[in-house]
């Protein structure tokens, strides 16, 4: 895999680390966060670029989706210029050093750049973890109806292919979350959610796996941000903290200087 061997700020660790102290790993949730601040996630620009949503980051304005791109070798900047070399990417990426011997990269889901639309005109057929986001930035920029129209969209693909959907573990997650966000942890299109989540649990060791194949059919590999998968929707933490930002950011132009 060509991203192995990589620190990623945004979809493995950040959410990680929001969700952790709610299951008592406190100190694990406060070096993961410290050091996503050293690194500037929070920072650099000063609003989310798309897994930040959920920490209560509106998206910036006119990134419907994202690259990935790397950190510059001691600073917290990013460098768009460089980017994964993942066959989509197309550019190869540095190697930061080495850790245990071993070459690593920290890398983010950012901004391109590029791209005039408003935050509205994105794609809601596009691929899911660039969707879901979104619903969450609609909610707390207080397009109501075009967050509720997203999170139907996202349920539908679900109860469309008997809870499958595309088979990523980390994509059912967000939109538990996005549901629990919605006050939908009761209904039934959760609950079979739910049950799909957790058939995928690897009983000897706990972790979620990165994909599966239908109730109890998981797909070898797993990696930090399938585990969010089973925390996010968990999180109360999480949840209120979107809840409490309903509208908060009505009308804000988030666009990077």
């Amino acid at each position: 895999m060509p991203c192995n061997d990589t620190y990623w700020t945004t979809s493995d660790s950040v959410p990680t680390g929001l969700t952790l102290g709610d299951f008592g790993y406190t100190n694990e949730q406060a070096a993961i966060l410290g050091r996503a601040n050293e690194l500037g996630c929070f920072r650099n620009p000063a609003s989310g670029q798309r897994y930040e949503a959920y920490c209560g980051y509106p998206i910036v304005e006119g990134n419907p989706g994202s690259i990935h791109a790397i950190f510059k070798p001691g600073s917290c900047e990013l460098d768009v210029n460089a980017k994964c070399s993942q066959p989509k990417c197309l550019n190869s990426y540095p190697i930061y050093g080495t850790l245990d011997g071993r070459p690593y990269k920290i890398q983010a889901d950012v901004w391109s750049g590029s791209g005039a639309w408003g935050f509205q005109k994105f794609n809601i057929n596009d691929a899911l973890d660039i969707v879901a986001p979104q619903c969450i930035n609609a909610y707390m920029r207080n397009e109501i109806a075009l967050a509720k129209s997203i999170l139907a969209n996202l349920i539908a693909r679900y109860t469309s292919t008997n809870y499958i959907g595309k088979g990523s573990t980390w994509q059912l997650g967000q939109v538990m979350f996005c549901m629990r966000v919605f006050q939908q942890g009761g209904t039934g299109e959760f609950h079979q959610m739910e049950k799909m989540l957790w058939s995928l649990q690897d009983q000897a060791h706990g972790w979620l796996p990165n994909g599966y194949n239908g109730p109890g059919l998981p797909r070898p590999g797993h990696n930090p941000e399938n585990q969010d998968a089973g925390l996010l929707p968990y999180s109360a933490s999480c949840v209120d903290r979107i809840r409490s930002l309903k509208g908060a950011f009505a009308g804000a132009p988030l666009i990077p200087e």
